[in-house]
């Protein structure tokens, strides 16, 4: 009786023996299994794409209206920044050949090509590239794990960025930005910038979605989108605003910014457009003048008191396509004027 308990004992260890190497094999399969989803969620951007004209128009083309800062998270500093700037900056001769930073992907009309450098014993991907235009830097993405540099290492209007693969998804980070301007119409963004891109490839369709997040001048993450159309067995130029960076020239262009004078308006109050958009859509300046409050929903609620009727009928972006890229198909008009 007792040799027959023991060798019943002896059965159970070794039955469980083997359901444990089996749960073990179990395992190691479910891994590789996860592991070569993983590989396969990878996704080839490679191509020539051209930006996708549906969303926001007037900002991609002419640029926002300037003292319009409607739902971005400013600090008091950058409101007080984006109220002194005027266009006629980029005039001045040591600005005029500037770049715009990283995210203007996300606010232009141009499109770019995107490419992978390889390692050419294993095939891998060590970096996907796109590229820049006339008013953009290239940007190269780091696939190998590498670190960014020191903080003290040099800012450039390109940054460093690093990738890693979530699902289909590419993550891109990028740091180690140069001060410049958030927007066209003069809202800055500092060198503690930090832009996350989500980049995401469905067929033909390249959506990227960009996270900025401004200790300095933003009190929030601050989101643009962008949607772009890959051209198969296209070439380059056939991207439309797809142009390599072209060799910048600067030249006296404007007379009033010669002679040392740096324009700009030394007080908010000064700044002409202060209350061009608040007019123009009868909305309240609180609104146009941005703040973290104007990203939300309940914002509209709150102003509705302060809400002007609109005009009897359409004035503004409605009787035309911009910079006459209806032609182009690109652009249609919608509504009728009066």
């Amino acid at each position: 009786m007792h040799g027959v308990s023991i060798n019943t004992q002896n059965r159970r260890h070794a039955d469980s023996g083997i359901k444990w190497r089996r749960g073990g094999l179990l395992a190691a399969v479910v891994c590789l299994m996860l592991q070569t989803s993983w590989a396969r969620a990878e996704v080839d951007l490679s191509g020539t794409y051209a930006a996708v004209q549906g969303e926001d128009t007037q900002i991609r083309t002419e640029g926002p209206d300037f003292a319009d800062y409607t739902g971005i998270p400013l600090s008091d500093e950058a409101r007080a920044a984006a109220l002194s700037y005027t266009p006629s900056t980029i005039s001045e001769v040591d600005r005029q050949c500037v770049p715009y930073k990283i995210h203007y992907l996300l606010q232009a009309f141009w499109g770019f090509r995107v490419w992978a450098t390889t390692d050419p014993i294993s095939g891998k991907v060590v970096a996907w590239n796109y590229s820049g235009t006339t008013d953009r830097q290239p940007t190269t993405i780091w696939m190998d794990g590498r670190k960014p540099p020191a903080d003290t290492a040099l800012a450039t209007p390109g940054g460093f960025t690093s990738g890693v693969w979530k699902g289909n998804t590419l993550v891109a980070t990028t740091t180690h930005l140069q001060d410049g301007l958030l927007t066209r119409n003069g809202v800055p963004a500092s060198d503690k910038e930090v832009v996350t891109m989500f980049l995401t490839r469905v067929d033909n369709v390249l959506t990227i979605t960009g996270v900025i997040q401004d200790p300095v001048f933003l009190t929030a993450p601050y989101v643009l989108t962008n949607v772009f159309s890959a051209l198969p067995n296209q070439g380059f130029g056939s991207a439309i605003g797809a142009s390599l960076p072209a060799t910048c020239m600067p030249a006296e262009e404007v007379p009033s910014v010669l002679n040392g004078k740096v324009p700009s308006y030394l007080s908010p109050d000064l700044n002409p457009n202060l209350n061009t958009v608040s007019s123009l859509y009868n909305i309240p300046r609180e609104s146009t003048l941005g703040g973290e409050q104007t990203m939300y929903p309940q914002h509209s609620d709150q102003i509705q008191s302060k809400y002007r009727p609109p005009a009897a009928y359409c004035t503004v972006s409605c009787c035309g396509a911009a910079m006459g890229l209806g032609n182009l198909g690109y652009a249609k008009q919608v509504l009728q004027c009066k």
